[in-house]
């Protein structure tokens, strides 16, 4: 089982989920690079995405997890595990891009998180237009042989996240997913690490057709 697949099988415990039709995009293959795409509506509650990566004939491997709310209170939520050359890192992010304000007791529980892997490095990924939207307790680290460790991790922050769901207030979904896209079409304008290669390999319509329709549903 790997880190979508436990979020899947936990938002299916909660949720109704209808899985949409990527067609001929559901597997997109350039330069000894795969990607593997799928995507569900979750009834009451927002847009799911899970992208499978490999590539350098396996020697790297990426996962991307996203889950865009439209009915709730809550950030943005994308997790990213990448593992090349035996290097391994863990992103669990938070995108306030609606300028939501995460309860106290969840911003400590979260911190705690990252807090008790302070002996793990940063991952330090630069500076980025979109690092005023990162809440202060999103989680960024490397290591090698970590991945039952960040697979623990994950399990943590996506039980967090799940339960800030339960508990957060309602929002308008058509002003949530105006947000969702203002952030989407910022990705694709100002660009980011991933999308920039991915544009690079498949060109700007694949791009925007992954980003705004697949990654985040709007």
């Amino acid at each position: 089982m790997n880190f979508g697949e436990i979020m899947l099988s936990k938002l299916k415990a909660k949720y109704t989920l209808t899985q949409n039709d990527l067609k001929e995009n559901a597997l997109l293959k350039k330069s000894g690079m795969k990607f593997a795409l799928k995507s569900w509506e979750v009834q009451g509650l927002g847009h799911f995405f899970i992208m499978d990566m490999s590539g350098m004939m396996g020697l790297m491997k990426m996962e991307t997890v996203i889950l865009a709310a439209e009915t709730k209170k809550v950030p943005l939520f994308n997790l990213d595990y990448v593992k090349a050359m035996g290097n391994e890192t863990l992103m669990a992010e938070y995108y306030n891009v609606a300028e939501d304000t995460v309860p106290e007791p969840y911003a400590a529980a979260f911190d705690e998180i990252r807090s008790a892997d302070a002996s793990l490095e940063d991952y330090a990924s630069g500076s980025h237009w979109y690092d005023p939207y990162l809440l202060p307790f999103t989680y960024r680290k490397k290591g090698k042989k970590q991945a039952a460790h960040f697979m623990d991790v994950a399990g943590k922050e996506i039980d967090l996240f799940l339960k800030l769901i339960d508990e957060a207030e309602t929002c308008d979904p058509a002003q949530r997913k105006e947000s969702t896209r203002f952030f989407a079409q910022s990705l694709l304008d100002q660009g980011g690490p991933a999308v920039d290669q991915f544009t690079k390999l498949f060109g700007r319509d694949t791009a925007e057709k992954v980003v705004r329709e697949y990654m985040y549903g709007v």
